[in-house]
């Protein structure tokens, strides 16, 4: 009986053997003991849990050489009183929260702290965390110069969700809602942010001081301020949809790059700026109370589809942006907000406005109060009331622009607004141009007044209709050129006061203006156009066969580019 004992004994001890063996051969270890029934948990192996619930009446404190893992794990922090507790995970240590795994606290009203410092590892995936920061000390799960990532998470009802200070962390395809301060807080940091649901947070996304991470794909919805970057970040933001937060991207002394974002609904500016020069491309932007807003700004707007914002497309102060290449349409005035606009640069701003559509706005483009921009070469039609209005000691340049069609006045210039006038295409406005007696020494020439139903107007005396040699195209005339000068021999009286010493007999095509693609300047793009481009091919500006109407791409000289470009607008015809 007592052989059978010993060799009994020697069997268990065998297999129990055989079973670590196989255990650290898989690098499993097996956790004899576990957490205290009070007081701190300090882990300084290496330690793994898997389906159970663990509640805490104490710290969890991973040292530098320990390593925690948690699969399918329920941590409850059972704080008496705020942060009362705290998990953190020091400097070289490590701790894996995984599949299903939940740490939340007892009681909702007792937070708890989250921190892991820095040279630490941190993964959670697949899991959640509830109930974390407290309200002084305004934290969450708090990451300082760690490696950290979280994907496919759901973080809710934390003070901040996350808190990232000097690292770069990847958080990624979680859900990040109903945080009551922001959902990620970034500070001298970089890292991705992808594909998460970001919604009811105070904010959603927010970045300061030198960081510039990736933006990326991200829902984000009804939150106070949706992203936003200050004080020398340079993010990319791109790719997310953003709708129904009280504020969208707010950038404050920041240099963003935001592109391809899908921008709706928001309460207050789809894009505010203030002393910041981001690129701003490729983006839908409608239905906010204002498109973008620029304060003290100098961005790059190009190619947007901006339309029915409450209030204007791009609102300008005291600021100096390229808009190009944009589609502008649908703003009219929300009640008590005062003009609605496709564009309007208020107060010292300049800037250049080109190659933008912008119609069925209830005005086009706004330029007071000082406001001096260069607007070319845009197709500015069918707005409710005005083309192009400049008030207010404003004095922009407009030249090679079509403004067609819009109800009430194609350009209109009072309250000492003096502009120069060129190159441009008025057609079937109810007045093409309206000069106000308070708007002195506008110089206008080289324009087409096409059919309008009243050409021109002038309140003043002291305007110039022509530059001493060539004046306007007016539809209307009815002189004659008896030298074949292309120059009328009468004038063309628009008052007792104005003038057009040299009227133009047939239309003049700015070289900016999209019109320009009719050669022969018959009103249509043809065979005509491109037979004539045909003969002046291969040769460069200088050439005494060089033909300035064919290098349609102005690069001064006539080759393949040029047909190519006069061919993509083959049958347009023009007012």
């Amino acid at each position: 009986m007592k052989m059978k004992r010993v060799l009994t004994t020697i069997c268990i001890v065998s297999l129990v053997g055989m079973l670590i063996a196989t255990a650290f051969s898989f690098g499993v270890i097996f956790v004899v003991g576990g957490p205290p029934s009070s007081g701190d948990w300090i882990i300084t192996g290496t330690e793994s849990y898997s389906d159970q619930t663990i509640v805490l009446d104490g710290n969890l404190i991973v040292e530098n050489v320990g390593n925690l893992t948690f699969r399918k794990v329920t941590l409850k922090m059972n704080c008496t009183y705020d942060a009362q507790y705290r998990i953190e995970v020091r400097s070289g240590g490590k701790f894996y929260v995984l599949d299903g795994s939940v740490i939340t606290a007892v009681d909702h009203g007792k937070e708890f702290l989250f921190d892991v410092d820095g040279g630490s590892i941190f993964r959670m995936n697949s899991s959640e965390l509830h109930e974390c920061g407290i309200e002084d000390g305004g934290s969450g799960l708090s990451i300082s110069y760690a490696e950290a990532v979280i994907e496919n998470s759901l973080l809710s009802n934390n003070w901040y969700a996350i808190i990232c200070t000097n690292c770069n962390p990847v958080i990624r395809n979680n859900n990040i809602s109903w945080n009551k301060f922001e959902a990620v807080l970034l500070s001298h940091s970089n890292g991705t942010i992808e594909a998460n649901h970001i919604e009811n947070n105070g904010a959603g996304i927010r970045g300061d001081n030198y960081c510039s991470p990736v933006v990326r794909g991200n829902t984000v919805v009804k939150n106070g301020i949706g992203i936003h970057f200050y004080n020398y970040c340079s993010p990319i933001i791109q790719n997310n949809t953003l709708t129904a937060n009280e504020n969208c991207i707010m950038c404050v002394n920041s240099d963003p790059t935001i592109q391809s974002n899908d921008i709706t609904a928001n309460n207050n500016s789809g894009i505010s700026l203030f002393n910041s020069n981001p690129t701003i491309q490729n983006n839908d932007i409608s239905q906010n109370a204002e498109g973008i807003r620029l304060d003290y700004s100098n961005p790059l707007i190009q190619n947007n589809a901006i339309s029915s914002n409450r209030r204007c497309g791009i609102e300008a102060f005291h600021s100096n942006a390229t808009i190009k290449g944009n589609n502008i349409t649908g703003h009219f005035p929300a009640p008590d907000w005062g003009w609605g606009a496709g564009i309007r640069c208020s107060i010292n701003s300049a800037g250049t406005i080109e190659e933008n559509s912008i119609a069925y706005n209830f005005n086009g483009i706004i330029c007071h109060e000082y406001s001096n921009p260069s607007i070319d070469g845009n197709s500015i039609i069918n707005n409710v009331c005005r083309g192009v209005a400049c008030i207010n000691n404003s004095n922009p340049t407009i030249r090679g622009n079509t403004i067609s069609q819009n109800n009430e006045t194609g350009i209109i210039a009072d309250f000492d607004s003096t502009g120069i006038i060129q190159g441009n295409v008025i057609a079937e406005n109810k007045v093409g141009i309206e000069l106000g007696g308070n708007s002195l020494n506008n110089v206008v020439y080289h324009n087409n007044f096409l059919n309008n139903t009243e050409q021109a107007t002038s309140g003043g005396p002291l305007n110039v209709w022509d530059n001493g040699a060539e004046g306007n195209y007016w539809s209307d005339y009815n002189g004659v050129d008896s030298n074949g000068d292309g120059i009328g021999d009468t004038p063309y009286i628009i008052d007792v006061n104005n003038t057009d010493h040299y009227p133009l007999m047939s239309p003049y095509w700015y070289w900016s203006n999209p019109a320009s693609y009719d050669l022969n300047r018959d009103m249509k793009t043809d065979m005509k156009d491109v037979a004539l481009a045909a003969t002046c091919f291969g040769y460069r500006a200088g050439d005494p066969r060089w033909d300035r109407r064919a290098d349609a791409t102005g690069d001064g000289i006539i080759d393949i580019r040029d047909l190519v470009a006069i061919a993509r607008h083959f049958g347009e015809h023009y007012p």
